[in-house]
């Protein structure tokens, strides 16, 4: 499968003075903190993250090191409310509890038609992450390594980020959790229970805060037997449009779809599980750049599997900020922090670039579905040593 490109995708990137130039010329992902710019045991290094058999990496700091990286959604991805989930074994299919974290795993390559500039970011990106676990190899734990990058072809070279979201569902830790103001002007009333509003008419939320909650149902596609949570509420994640606006739940599958160009800030930790060690990169936000011109269908509810137990997809201070694209693209270039929700889907905003700049910093990382609870999937193992490309391209 590949993305779908439309002229009219091609035109607002590649134009000049379009989506790529403003990219360069912002240096966007090519900062000071992008995945491009920074380099293992020098921006950031290894400790143990406290919890279980596990670690992280740090800054200078001492906190978390946030990466900053671009790219585009590789084809084949749908955000699907199943997430990333798989059932244990090869045994009867066991449904979605209140205690499995579920989340998205975003497969991220090289933007469609991008020039040299934006390629060797890319390319940065991937090397750093393969360094870093390169340096890890050489310090010998006994047993196989699970990257968060990936090869999309058989040469065996990585060309694919593995981004992981944060969980999508989470149980209120009192009954009393806040609530979420509707707009007063909408012809439907709003339901008056709990924390959360009865989506059914779709009134137009506002004032949303990340990680408000709402009732699962919120979602297309949710529902049927692959589900059985009791007090789960779907969260609200830090995922925003092009002009900055969070994005709610119900409209994610509109926003996350191949073809998008993303903007991610993550952070990277080590899982050790059965003498493997699992590289995962965990994304704090994402911010949609340019959106990808595919019509995604609306999620259904999914039946049981007949065979297998498998489902398939039908810092302690967030330095991450909030980006209008669509001003930058105009001309008014602002970061700021925003409350607001997109109730839309995707705009047609029109953006694009075509100049070449230098890399900046940040790294991410590969989550491999929720952890290791609901078991990872066993894929062969990718490798691929890391050499970042020169200024001016590769």
């Amino acid at each position: 499968m590949s993305i779908v490109v439309t002229s009219e995708m091609l035109q607002r990137r590649t134009m000049r003075g379009g989506v790529y130039d403003t990219i360069i010329n912002a240096k966007i992902g090519n900062n000071v903190s992008s995945l491009a710019r920074v380099d293992p045991g020098i921006h950031f290094h290894k400790v143990s993250a406290g919890f279980k058999d596990s670690e992280k990496f740090i800054g200078t700091d001492k906190h978390d090191f946030v990466f900053n990286y671009i790219g585009e959604i590789a084809p084949g991805f749908v955000a699907h409310p199943i997430g990333s989930y798989m059932s244990n074994g090869d045994q009867n299919f066991v449904p979605v509890t209140d205690s499995n974290r579920i989340k998205h795993n975003i497969p991220i390559v090289v933007p469609t038609n991008s020039p040299p500039r934006i390629n060797a970011i890319f390319h940065n990106q991937v090397a750093t992450l393969t360094n870093a676990i390169a340096a890890d190899e050489q310090n010998a734990r006994v047993g196989p390594i699970k990257p968060c990058t990936k090869s999309s072809n058989m040469n065996g070279i990585d060309d694919t980020i593995i981004t992981v979201t944060k969980p999508l569902y989470q149980v209120p830790k009192d009954k009393r959790s806040s609530s979420t103001k509707v707009n007063i002007d909408d012809d439907e009333p709003a339901a008056s229970s709990g924390s959360s509003i009865q989506l059914n008419n779709q009134p137009t939320i506002i004032n949303a805060r990340v990680g408000d909650m709402y009732p699962c149902t919120t979602l297309a596609g949710y529902g049927g037997p692959c589900f059985n949570h009791v007090s789960s509420k779907t969260v609200q994640l830090n995922i925003r449009d092009p002009e900055g606006n969070l994005v709610p739940p119900q409209d994610t599958y509109r926003w996350l779809v191949p073809g998008a160009l993303i903007l991610v800030h993550a952070t990277l930790h080590i899982y050790h599980m059965n003498r493997t060690s699992y590289y995962q990169l965990t994304a704090s936000s994402i911010q949609i750049i340019d959106k990808g011109d595919i019509i995604p269908p609306v999620p259904t509810v999914l039946e049981l599997p007949s065979r297998n137990g498998n489902v398939l997809n039908s810092s302690n201070v967030d330095r991450s900020t909030v980006v209008n694209f669509t001003g930058l693209m105009n001309g008014n270039a602002s970061s700021t922090e925003t409350s607001s929700t997109s109730a839309a889907g995707p705009s047609q905003a029109k953006r694009s670039f075509d100049v070449l700049v230098e890399l900046d910093e940040q790294d991410v990382h590969l989550d491999y579905s929720d952890d290791i609870e609901m078991g990872v999937p066993d894929e062969k193992q990718k490798k691929a040593s890391g050499k970042k490309a020169k200024k001016g391209g590769i």
